[in-house]
């Protein structure tokens, strides 16, 4: 038996429609990449005019594009999404239209171009474009956020509509080739194996199947690992099969493969090869029959060192080595805080301070260690000593689930699990927020959502406290929801040095935290004692209201930026009525 290699069929209608299709969609994402590289000169260019001390008309809010705002409004689909904009949903029903057009109208060759036998092959090479495409929306390590903006979470919505699309047009392929082989022997297993061509195709068809089935997002959110691990799996499988079934899909599948295949290596690298040294852990938040218990874990590693507020990293905390699953358990996690293990100088801010003002005392602010304010020595009962200069990273958990109460178990001061503990990363991820950009931050968290609010504010008020001009911000609110006043508790530390450093500023901020306490009633909080926070009981924020109020304050037009970080039904809300205010808005919800 003589063994061929595979060839592909460049001469083919179908290779020509998929590579028409692909070169039109990576036209679009080239031309979107250049409007938005171009957009970045104007805020580099008004930050040049801060750092000279001259005025800036880009934090006024400009009165253009509006119509477009409105369609970042955010619905629920049921059994689909609890979170989708309009935006989307236009984008998607769009994109469709643009599948169709190719498959019915781009480059016939024949004079019976709509034949069954033809249109199911192009609908399936178009599938196919879509399908490659997915890889790079899905990449954690890429140059697609820095030459388009958007950042891993973001490109996900559009890894699940290319997906979800593609899908579609490739199930008349898979519906037209088993009719036809089924009238040929009216045989059902002739159908899906009558030769290798059937045969792989029919076991890619499965694979895909498996992964669409277990995308869902009720087993996403639940059950993560089954998702992701099947998803991993089954790519595998079916790509090998696809390839096998129709050897011209190597065109398109093996630059993103490849390309998928060094994300993983760097992946590998960054969670395996550079290591994280833990720290300690501590139960900040007990647990009760009414509230869940909250685990604050520290830990360094050098990768922390480029760590910007608003980024997140993937972490497997392992509590017992032996038990092998606990490296494959990998979750997202915000940070609350990172800061030095030894004082170091930032060179970057210095050269921006305020020059009238460089003193003796700005200059010992600069210098000043970056230390953390979410722990204090009677909390650190488990706790390692730091022998390296690495930063040292801050998550909080809550116990939700069998492994975040081991957790808790764990922090207890005669557990030996803490002596074992592991924590490996994969980060950082994530954009660094254009916050800086926005004279007014309306920042809205609940429960422990609160920990990426928190890194913002710690960052402006450095900044703004150490004269950095680059930062426009000068007004803050955070409005938090939380169900008892012992969660507040972690944070006193921080929100003490936050108190100072406002009063002290060499340019100015307003702090203004209105925290809703919404399982309590009235009572005495050494919260109270700073005149910039204010308690709220048996009772939750009024989003609209607020939102009104932040606008009918904002007499100058000057631009506010909104971030939301809670649950979905919140998040929508924030959302929804930022947009109607014609706020700019930024939301933290892990949905991949």
């Amino acid at each position: 038996m003589e063994f061929k290699l595979p060839y592909i069929r460049t001469w083919t209608n179908f290779w020509i429609l998929g590579m028409a299709y692909a070169f039109f969609c990576w036209s679009i994402f080239i031309a979107y990449c250049i409007y938005y590289q171009v957009s970045r000169l104007s805020i580099y260019r008004s930050r040049s005019r801060r750092i000279n001390g001259k005025e800036d008309s880009s934090i006024l809010e400009p009165h253009k594009f509006r119509l477009l705002h409105r369609l970042n409004h955010v619905v629920r689909i049921p059994y689909t999404t609890e979170l989708i904009s309009v935006k989307q949903i236009v984008g998607t029903i769009l994109f469709g239209l643009i599948n169709l057009y190719f498959i019915f109208f781009v480059y016939p060759y024949e004079f019976a171009p709509y034949h069954v036998a033809i249109l199911d092959r192009r609908a399936a090479f178009i599938g196919m474009v879509d399908w490659s495409l997915v890889f790079f929306f899905a990449q954690r390590n890429s140059l697609l956020p820095k030459i388009c903006g958007l950042t891993f979470e973001e490109l996900m919505p559009f890894h699940r509509i290319f997906a979800r699309i593609g899908f579609l047009t490739f199930i008349p392929h898979f519906i037209y080739r088993v009719y036809y082989a089924y009238m040929i022997k009216y045989s059902w297993f002739d159908a899906f194996f009558q030769d290798i061509e059937y045969t792989t195709g029919t076991i890619a068809t499965i694979a895909y199947i498996v992964m669409f089935a277990t995308s869902i997002e009720y087993i996403r959110r639940n059950h993560f690992e089954v998702f992701y691990y099947c998803h991993v799996l089954f790519l595998v499988v079916a790509i090998v099969f696809t390839c096998w079934h129709y050897p011209t899909c190597f065109a398109f599948y093996i630059p993103a493969v490849s390309l998928w295949i060094a994300d993983r290596m760097v992946r590998f690298y960054k969670s395996w090869i550079i290591k994280s040294s833990f720290v300690s852990i501590q139960q900040v938040v007990a647990q009760t029959a009414t509230q869940e218990g909250v685990v604050h874990i520290s830990f360094q590693n050098k990768l922390l060192n480029r760590f910007k507020p608003g980024q997140y990293l993937f972490a497997a905390i392992v509590l017992n080595k032996r038990r092998f699953w606990e490296y494959l358990n990998w979750h997202p996690f915000t940070i609350s805080e990172v800061y030095e293990a030894s004082p170091e100088i930032n060179k970057s801010e210095e050269h921006n301070i305020c020059a009238t003002k460089t003193t003796s005392e700005t200059t010992g602010l600069l210098q000043s260690p970056q230390t953390s304010y979410l722990t204090s020595p009677s909390h650190l009962k488990q706790r390692r000593p730091s022998v390296c200069k690495d930063k040292i990273a801050s998550i909080h958990i809550k116990s939700l689930g069998t492994k975040t109460n081991d957790l808790l178990n764990a922090s207890s001061a005669d557990n030996k699990m803490a002596s074992e503990l592991k924590v490996y990363i994969d980060g950082l991820y994530g954009p660094q927020l254009p916050y800086q950009d926005y004279p007014i931050l309306a920042l809205f968290a609940t429960g422990i959502g609160v920990t990426p609010a928190i890194a913002i504010i710690q960052d402006v008020i450095r900044k703004r406290s150490n004269g950095v001009r680059t930062v426009a911000s000068n007004n803050i609110r955070l409005y938090w929801s939380i169900r008892h006043t012992d969660e507040i508790d972690p944070f006193m530390n921080m929100f003490s040095q936050w108190n100072q450093q406002v009063q002290n500023a060499i340019m100015p901020v307003e702090l203004n935290v209105n925290i809703y306490v919404t399982r309590m009633t009235q009572q005495r909080h050494s919260i109270q004692q700073f005149s910039n926070f204010h308690l709220n009981f048996n009772g939750r924020p009024q989003i609209d209201a607020e939102m009104r109020m932040i606008k009918a304050n904002n007499t100058q037009g000057q631009r506010t930026w909104v971030h939301v970080c809670g649950s979905t039904a919140f998040t929508r809300t924030v959302i929804n009525e930022a947009v109607k205010a014609d706020f700019d808005i930024h939301h933290e919800i892990f949905e991949f």
